[in-house]
């Protein structure tokens, strides 16, 4: 019953729009291995492209969290969660998003035909998403094949260097 009441009060704080947010640069793959890992869950987890990322560490890692316990939840193994860049994408090999939730979005207290409960966990990774300015966006597969995937992409971390502190060319 904990989990369930402290979800709605997530939400409650979402709705609210009065979140702060702790900016730092983190690495986006060791962020995301140590989320499957600690899922507990048989995700597999493929680092194509390394990048560091602005963002709030523990907002990422519950949007991640959400996905993939949605994955296993909802879809069908395999999992393979797979960071290129400041992307991270989640899929599963279910039955896929039922249409309405691609059309109009989570809604937080539907479950959906068959009683699959998508939209508290969906709707709170895509709270939690837009707090740190990231974009979560859910689809059919591309390849035309089964499952449900996701892809959360967070603002990059540029560094800039001062041109006035560059050595001279030889």
């Amino acid at each position: 019953m904990r989990a369930p009441t402290e979800d709605l009060l997530e939400i409650s704080r979402l709705d609210a729009r009065n979140e702060t947010v702790d900016l730092a640069v983190h690495d986006l793959g060791p962020l995301a291995s140590r989320v499957v890992s600690g899922s507990g869950t048989p995700t597999e987890v493929r680092i194509v492209r390394h990048a560091a990322v602005e963002m709030d560490r523990w907002r990422p890692e519950r949007v991640l969290g959400n996905l993939v316990a949605n994955a296993h939840k909802d879809g069908a193994p395999p999992v393979a969660l797979t960071v290129a860049g400041p992307a991270v994408a989640v899929r599963d090999h279910g039955d896929g998003f039922p249409r309405y939730l691609l059309e109009s979005g989570p809604q937080r207290f539907r479950t959906g035909c068959g009683g699959k409960g998508h939209d508290l966990d969906l709707t709170i990774a895509m709270g939690q998403a837009e707090v740190i300015g990231a974009r979560l966006v859910l689809a059919d597969p591309e390849d035309g094949g089964r499952g449900a995937p996701t892809r959360l992409t967070l603002p990059e971390y540029v560094r800039f260097t001062d041109p006035s502190r560059e050595e001279p060319a030889p």
